[in-house]
């Protein structure tokens, strides 16, 4: 049996017309060989196969007789050898070596050909299934980097909606945010970062007067002059820190009226973070400033009725040293040394009663705030001057004053404030006795986020401290005490404003308030005031934490 990869070469070559030529020889040639070896030689007298008896030595042999490709028969014939049977036998062996020589010749030719085309159809079926794996690589390699276009182009697609959708949630953002800018009653300007008005809400030009034509090119004509150095430092300060910044400054209208305007600015940022530009919310408080005005001046007439009593006593005892020498004088006109010496006594005590009137009138005086560079401790004294003189003899005063650095702020507004805390601790004391501390002191906070919860800016500040030994304030009223009108007093001997208007003031000089307060032990008040720059005292330092710990604390920020 052949193998059967051997048959389909076999098959393949027999295919081939030249292939089948040679064939055909090398068949012929069997076939003769084969026809050859059926001749027999008889010799003299002797029988054929058919048992005929020759009379000479003959050649038999048998042919074929086909008709259409069938057998018909066979034809005998004989051929007398017996002249040439030498030469003939010579010859046959001869023809019958030549024959196997040349079929041997022709099956080594065709069995060298099977074997070469064999080979060539081997290598060619290899390199058929080196093809087809090639192409089956090939699919699966096309058939991946399909599958991973079709995957980057849903990919894309899916990118291509997200940023469609983008896109549309942007332009409704914008929508929205133009919409809240249009819409808001306060005026809203937004400026690059060189300063020059970028954008300007209709509210803005309604308030103020000013469309954003008229101040293109960096006119800004809405600041007044004595509000450029606060806006500056303010703008620094903004930059600096990248805080939000709320204070309150003045603004003038394009009809030239001053108004009074909360002020919260902001940096606004591209979309690699960095700074682009400012936009800046003004909120009118002009009644409101109004309005705190006559707080004050209400909450001034109260603490002045809260002092008559005691002022009223050092008028007396005034009134009577007046008296009194004013008849000694008069006793001793005779003796105009001694009567001399009564009258300067006399001039002494209507000095002080003159004194004493003049810090009731600033006190009292209802006029227009200015701030100026003023010394706090200054301040201080005058007012424990007014101070010890309406107080129980049960009070001790200690002062404390560590520092003589100026602020910049009203000075009538800084004496109502110490009046009025000084006030509230001798009033917490007033049954008791105790011991009321007023100490003075310069800080440092050395960055932005030193006293968290204050969110003071960084610098050089002031403290005040007033602090008293009383009842101290409940853990659930504190957050209620700088509320307008709230108050623990009776309704005959306060309104409430008191440190409303304390508040107030702090705020409106760039400062914090924080009160510390423990039931039983008493309560502390500190007021931190920038200090100002060109009297900055480096030598007066506290650690940002000197507070007294535990307790209840509440703190504002007046930014």
């Amino acid at each position: 049996m052949l193998p059967i990869g051997f048959k389909q070469v076999l098959l393949n070559i027999i295919k081939n017309s030249v292939l089948r030529y040679i064939l055909f020889i090398s068949l012929g040639v069997s076939v003769f060989f084969h026809i050859y070896s059926n001749i027999f030689i008889f010799p003299q007298f002797s029988k054929t196969l058919e048992g005929r008896t020759v009379n000479t030595e003959v050649v038999e042999t048998y042919l074929p007789l086909m008709s259409m490709g069938w057998f018909e028969g066979a034809i005998e014939a004989y051929y007398d050898i017996t002249a040439n049977r030498t030469a003939l036998t010579a010859l046959l062996n001869r023809l019958k070596t030549l024959i196997g020589i040349f079929h041997l010749i022709l099956l080594a030719l065709l069995f060298f050909i099977l074997v070469k085309a064999g080979r060539n159809m081997l290598e060619r079926d290899m390199a058929e299934t080196s093809l087809q794996k090639a192409r089956a690589d090939l699919e699966k390699i096309v058939g991946e980097r399909t599958a991973e276009l079709k995957k980057t182009n849903q990919t894309l697609m899916v990118e291509i909606e997200n940023q469609r959708r983008s896109d549309i949630a942007l332009r409704e953002s914008q929508n929205r945010l133009r919409a809240m800018l249009e819409s808001n009653p306060d005026p809203i300007i937004m400026y690059d970062l060189i300063g020059h008005p970028q954008y300007l809400n209709p509210a803005f030009t309604s308030k103020l007067g000013w469309t954003l034509d008229e101040l293109k090119g960096g006119i800004i004509p809405f600041v007044p002059e004595d509000q450029k150095e606060l806006t500056a430092q303010k703008i620094k300060e903004m930059y600096e820190y990248g805080k939000i910044l709320t204070f309150e400054t003045k603004r003038l209208t394009k009809d030239n009226q001053i108004l009074d305007f909360l002020v919260s600015a902001a940096l606004t940022h591209d979309t690699e973070g960095k700074p682009d530009g400012i936009i800046v919310n003004l909120t009118d408080i002009s009644e409101k400033k109004a309005l705190e005005a006559q707080y004050k001046h209400s909450q001034k007439l109260e603490s002045i009725g809260i002092l008559a009593g005691g002022i009223a006593h050092d008028f007396n005892n005034i009134l009577a040293g007046i008296m009194g020498y004013s008849q000694l004088a008069r006793m001793n006109i005779s003796d105009p040394e001694k009567a001399g010496e009564d009258l300067d006594r006399v001039m002494k005590a209507a000095d002080r009663a003159k004194a004493l009137v003049r810090q009731m009138l600033t006190f009292s005086r209802q006029t227009e705030y200015h701030k100026q560079s003023m010394k706090m401790h200054i301040m201080i004294n005058e007012a424990l001057k007014l101070i010890r003189s309406s107080i129980s003899f049960t009070i001790e005063i200690k002062e404390e004053i560590a520092s003589k650095a100026s602020v910049m702020a009203d000075p009538t507004q800084i004496h109502q404030v110490i009046m009025n805390l000084c006030t509230n601790a001798c009033h917490a004391m007033r049954d008791t006795g105790g011991l009321l501390t007023v100490a003075l002191k310069e800080i440092k906070i050395p960055g932005p986020d030193t006293i968290a919860e204050l969110n003071m800016t960084p610098g050089r500040y002031l403290r005040l401290q007033i602090s008293d030994t009383g009842s101290g304030i409940a853990p659930e009223i504190i957050d209620k005490i700088f509320d307008p009108y709230f108050s623990t007093k009776f309704p005959d001997k306060g309104t409430g404003l008191g440190l409303a208007v304390v508040h107030g003031i702090v705020r409106d000089s760039n400062g914090y308030i924080k009160v510390y307060s423990r039931q039983g032990q008493g309560t502390s008040f500190f007021v931190f005031l920038p200090v100002a720059t060109e009297n900055a005292d480096s030598g007066n330092t506290q650690d940002k934490n000197d507070f007294p710990p535990g307790g209840t604390e509440k703190k504002y920020g007046c930014g």
